[in-house]
C-alpha cells in the first residue's frame, strides 16, 4: 500500500542579523527604487517581533543617500520583511539574481 504524503505548509525563511537581501519597494522616487532592487543589501538589525528590518546598504550614490529613505545618512535604512525578495547567507548566492535580471535570463 503507499502512503499519501500528507500537505506541509513551507514556510518561507525567515530573516535573521547577517543575511544578504534583494528587495523590491514600490516608492515615489525611481531612483531609490532601482538602486534597492540592483544593490544587495545586509540585515543588521530585526525589531518589532521580525516584522521591520534595518538594512545596510554599502556604496549609497550621493543622489539617493540624502533623501529621507536612509535616516543620518550612512547607508542603512528600514524595511518590512514583505520588502524582501531573495534572501541568503551568502552574498554571491544573490549575485546570481543580479546577473539573471541584467542579461534578462
Amino acid at each position: 500500500m503507499k502512503y499519501i504524503k500528507q500537505y506541509e505548509k513551507v514556510n518561507k525563511k525567515q530573516p535573521q542579523i547577517g543575511d544578504y537581501v534583494l528587495l523590491k519597494r514600490t516608492t515615489y522616487n525611481e531612483d531609490f527604487e532601482n538602486f534597492i532592487a540592483n544593490n544587495i543589501g545586509l540585515i543588521t538589525e530585526i525589531t518589532n517581533k521580525k516584522r521591520n528590518i534595518e538594512v545596510k546598504f554599502f556604496n549609497v550614490p550621493e543622489n539617493i543617500e540624502h533623501l529621507s529613505f536612509f535616516p543620518n545618512g550612512g547607508g542603512w535604512t528600514y524595511f518590512k520583511t514583505y520588502d524582501i525578495k531573495h534572501i541568503s547567507k551568502n552574498k554571491e548566492d544573490l549575485t546570481v539574481f543580479l546577473t539573471a535580471k541584467k542579461y534578462n535570463l
